[in-house]
């Protein structure tokens, strides 16, 4: 092929999803264009309506779409990336931990591999919390819940029940926000099936480190959503952050501690780690820093098309 004539995304999110559907349109008369999209999923998920998912209230199938039949223009592969040779301007990656690498070469090169949950290395939270970042995320969710309430409609002993009827969610953002909204409704409307677990047992807890909810809108409309979930009996703990977790309980900078079994992390966002393996200047965010093109600032290596946004955050 003639050279600059391959261009490689890395990521299938709003990103680089957007990136390549603009590639088809500008290259859609030129079929020399090589145009290549590498996601670990073979599907688009339209992330703002994943908490909808554990509840029930929207189907995983209704908020996803195959890639393949949305990017017609490009080559969809579905794998696992390994390593990035910026130097020789070659990619690895495997489909899956059973299958070998193979090598994807690339002329232009788009990062947008999206972002994957920050613990902030707090002791326990990895091992025993639930995220709600993806579509696997969300429906393991799901069925955790749904697995508490039949354990609870079977158990008798008052503590154990107050346990599994505890659900506990950290993270007062958008997501962390909707996340237990959707949960609250749902477990309590579930009551109906559960006839032997009394509206009175549940407990929904929000714990947020700021002043307020919501901090991306305005005061009014943080207060309004404040007001909203007390009065459907949601716990809301400001200016309260998590110390740390165990299977059974919840640590907070107060002093105390929750006892649940349901505890889920929507605190915020790391850069992929694949980022960490490359020579790119980085903010102290982590983010990659790059012009106003989005090409990489100050690196040779990277042509006109330049880098994409490293990861968006929703």
């Amino acid at each position: 092929m003639a050279a600059g004539r391959r261009i490689v995304i890395l990521g299938g999110g709003f990103a680089g999803t957007t990136v390549a559907l603009r590639l088809n349109r500008l290259f859609r008369q030129d079929p020399s264009m090589e145009i290549t999209l590498v996601d670990s999923e073979n599907f688009f998920t339209f992330t703002p309506l994943l908490p909808e998912v554990p509840s029930g209230s929207i189907q995983p199938k209704h908020i996803v779409f195959p890639l393949r039949a949305l990017l017609k223009r490009t080559a969809v592969q579905q794998a696992e990336v390994r390593s990035i040779d910026l130097d020789r301007r070659m990619i690895v990656a495997a489909h899956c931990h059973a299958c070998g690498n193979y090598t994807l070469p690339f002329d232009h090169l788009v990062l947008a591999m999206g972002s994957m949950p920050n613990y902030f290395r707090l002791p326990g939270v990895v091992q025993h919390a639930l995220s709600i970042k993806s579509l696997a995320d969300a429906a393991a969710l799901h069925a955790h819940v749904i697995d508490k309430l039949e354990h609870a409609e079977l158990q008798s002993d008052p503590a154990a029940r107050r346990e599994l009827l505890t659900f506990v969610l950290a993270g007062g953002g958008f997501a962390g926000v909707e996340t237990i909204a959707e949960l609250n409704d749902f477990v309590r409307g579930a009551g109906w099936f559960y006839p032997g677990i009394s509206p009175d047992e549940v407990r929904m807890v929000l714990i947020h480190s700021g002043l307020r909810i919501l901090p991306e809108v305005s005061e009014s409309l943080s207060a309004y959503a404040l007001r909203k979930l007390r009065s459907r009996s949601v716990e809301v703990l400001l200016e309260t952050r998590v110390q740390g977790c165990t299977a059974g309980a919840v640590r907070l900078s107060r002093g105390d501690e929750i006892a649940t079994r349901t505890f889920v992390w929507a605190v915020g966002t790391a850069p992929s780690p694949i980022l960490d393996k490359l020579d790119l200047p980085r903010d102290r965010s982590g983010r990659v820093e790059v012009e106003a093109t989005m090409a990489v600032k100050d690196h040779p290596g990277f042509g006109p098309w330049g880098i994409a946004r490293p990861f968006l955050t929703w």
